[in-house]
């Protein structure tokens, strides 16, 4: 038997998004040394929400 899945219902989040440390880090312009803190804690593989609730962000003011 099939059912009908309604396409609002499964949508993903953006940030419950599997990223790859390094590449998150490439696209997002992020230094080595954030890169490397973000490996130690996290491993290989994060969402982006976790990346961006732990990475340095740098104070672009005045």
């Amino acid at each position: 038997m099939t059912e009908r899945v309604d396409p609002e219902l499964n949508r993903i989040d953006a940030s419950l998004k599997i990223w790859r440390i390094t590449d998150y880090c490439q696209k997002n312009d992020l230094s080595a040394s954030d890169e490397y803190y973000l490996r130690q804690l996290f491993g290989e593989f994060a969402t982006a929400g976790e990346i961006a609730m732990n990475r340095t962000r740098v104070y672009r003011g005045r």
